[in-house]
């Protein structure tokens, strides 16, 4: 009993040490090596007071932020791969099929060059799986409908929104 308590009280004081030893350091903001970063326990004001030489100045505001060059398209321009969406952009219609993921790869092949635009793999109302639909989209890998599928969200709480997926066949 008495070797237990001794070796809570080591164990606490190691994480106690550890945990100051990984306290943030002044010496590099002091230094100058991060002239941006704000010292321990003082309140930078960087939501209200923009740094020297930012673009955007005073608090953020949605209407007058400018974001930049990082999401302007390419210089002239880029192709686009999917042909549905050329499709729509153009004015023509556009259709589909559903199939759900635990369909045969005859059925889903013949469903993606039934003459649609995009094939529509169904993997949240059903059982099917991934080893399904790769056994599907792997019987027919030049299929002239674009691939789609909907999966639910990887964790439990996002069960209410779901993940949709365009691939170009």
């Amino acid at each position: 009993m008495k070797s237990q308590v001794l070796l809570a009280a080591f164990c606490a004081s190691s994480l106690a040490s550890t945990c100051v030893a990984f306290a943030q350091d002044d010496s590099n903001a002091v230094a100058g090596k991060f002239p941006l970063a704000a010292k321990a326990g003082v309140d930078s004001h960087a939501d209200k007071v923009a740094p020297p030489g930012a673009v955007n100045k005073g608090p953020y505001s949605d209407s007058t932020w400018v974001r930049g060059h990082a999401y302007d398209p390419p210089a002239g321009g880029s192709p686009i791969w999917n042909p549905v969406k050329l499709k729509m952009m153009q004015g023509g219609m556009v259709t589909s099929i559903t199939v759900n993921a635990h369909s045969s790869p005859a059925t889903y092949c013949g469903a993606a060059n039934s003459g649609v635009d995009f094939i529509w793999t169904e993997m949240q109302h059903n059982d099917g799986n991934w080893h399904d639909v790769h056994e599907m989209w792997g019987a027919c890998p030049h299929a002239k409908a674009v691939r789609v599928f909907v999966s639910p969200m990887p964790t439990s709480t996002m069960n209410s929104t779901r993940w949709t997926r365009a691939r170009c066949g």
